[in-house]
């Protein structure tokens, strides 16, 4: 599920880069970035689609483009996006090259992807590590206890013994979380 989800959310943000680079050639070509946008409808994929019109609607009915593009869902998987509103209003305001500042925001996306995937790759031997760590104890109670039980009887049946358990149980789960904590990395988007 994991997996599933982290190549979704790539794909997400990819696709998202390519709509920005899309409506920036709208706009070096001659086109305002409404009608850029809608000339996309017909060439972005299908779950982006319903989110363009929205944008457009919203434009059209009064709302300041950042307001918009905070609205739109897709800002949950890519947050990059919220930049778009923000540069847009500022185009339009004092009048900047809007099609080179798409063009860089798209270029942040994909260099935001690529370094989350290195981060990923990285932080591999780190999780297998966890894993192994938090497997071991509980393996080697299984392994005893088949080859010798009455050797790790007096764990389960004395009060001493329980006690030990449970304070190596709650050690482990501070492992855990101490562990997972520092594999979690917070990004600024």
């Amino acid at each position: 599920m994991f997996r599933t989800r982290y190549l979704r959310n790539n794909r997400i943000a990819e696709d998202v880069a390519s709509l920005l680079d899309f409506w920036a050639g709208g706009i070096n070509s001659g086109l305002n970035l409404v009608q850029a946008m809608r000339l996309s409808i017909h060439e972005a994929p299908v779950y982006l689609v319903e989110g363009v019109q929205r944008l457009i609607s919203l434009y059209e009915l009064g709302v300041g483009w950042r307001e918009a593009f905070n609205q739109w869902e897709i800002r949950k998987t890519c947050p990059e996006i919220q930049l778009v509103g923000a540069v847009v209003e500022v185009s339009e305001s004092v009048g900047t090259d809007l099609s080179t500042a798409l063009k860089r925001i798209a270029l942040i996306i994909r260099t935001n992807q690529q370094i989350k995937r290195e981060l990923n790759a990285m932080t591999v031997q780190s999780r297998l590590t966890c894993v192994l760590l938090i497997s071991i104890p509980p393996g080697l109670v299984v392994i005893i206890n088949a080859v010798t039980p009455d050797f790790i009887a007096p764990l389960w049946h004395t009060f001493s013994g329980r006690a030990a358990l449970g304070i190596a149980g709650c050690l482990q789960l501070l492992g855990v979380l101490i562990l997972t904590k520092m594999l979690h990395v917070k990004w600024l988007m």
